[in-house]
């Protein structure tokens, strides 16, 4: 979801040499040298159009909420979370995840990090061994833009947030960059090798574009 910026409030001033923005919970300021040209100003404002997205995007996101519970791709039921304190950060024990009440959000993504390098590879496994797709190694990263990815070399590169998202999701990933092993492109052959593993890939394609990196990242 975006936030819509704001008019922006121009302040000309005589002592200003250069453009200066600032981004404020409530309004966007533009200081301006006091005989700027429009033109000028406009073309200032286009270039910097990214950066106010972002930076009023950083001002409105939404307070952290710690989760009650927790529901991972390879368990049917979600796991229930308690906040305690505690030395470690974080424990799981009998479908309850024991964390630490001073570190909380740092807590609950260092578990999530320690599941996904626990049990993706093994899924990935599984799935390669399915459909007769072998790879070289598989790596685990706290990624922030990409589920998955295929190095010319067949390793694998797969983002921890999966397992925050459906199991038919998570599969659809490991096909994905499976057939990448045999298609280092988007072709119409790569598109068939994931077809015919994965009949209902749109969807499931379409089901990740919606799905959005959990919180916590």
């Amino acid at each position: 979801m975006t936030h819509s910026l704001p008019e922006i409030q121009i302040q000309p001033k005589l002592s200003a040499k250069r453009f200066r923005l600032r981004v404020y919970p409530d309004k966007i300021c533009l200081t301006v040298p006091f005989f700027a040209r429009k033109q000028h100003i406009q073309a200032f404002l286009a270039q910097s159009q990214a950066w106010l997205i972002e930076a009023w995007q950083k001002q409105h996101v939404s307070p952290f909420i710690p989760p009650q519970q927790l529901q991972l791709f390879n368990l049917e039921q979600p796991i229930h979370i308690i906040y305690q304190a505690q030395k470690q950060a974080f424990y799981l024990q009998d479908q309850q995840l024991f964390i630490d009440e001073s570190q909380v959000q740092a807590a609950l993504k260092a578990f999530i990090f320690s599941y996904a390098k626990q049990h993706l590879p093994l899924f990935l496994q599984q799935v390669s061994t399915e459909i007769n797709l072998p790879y070289q190694k598989i790596t685990i990263r706290q990624a922030k833009t990409r589920w998955g990815s295929c190095s010319s070399t067949k390793n694998i590169m797969l983002s921890s947030a999966l397992v925050l998202c459906e199991q038919h999701l998570v599969r659809y990933v490991c096909i994905h960059e499976l057939a990448h092993t045999l298609h280092m492109n988007h072709s119409a052959d790569f598109w068939q090798v994931v077809a015919q593993f994965d009949p209902d890939h749109l969807q499931h394609r379409q089901r990740l574009k919606q799905q959005q990196i959990h919180v916590l990242y």
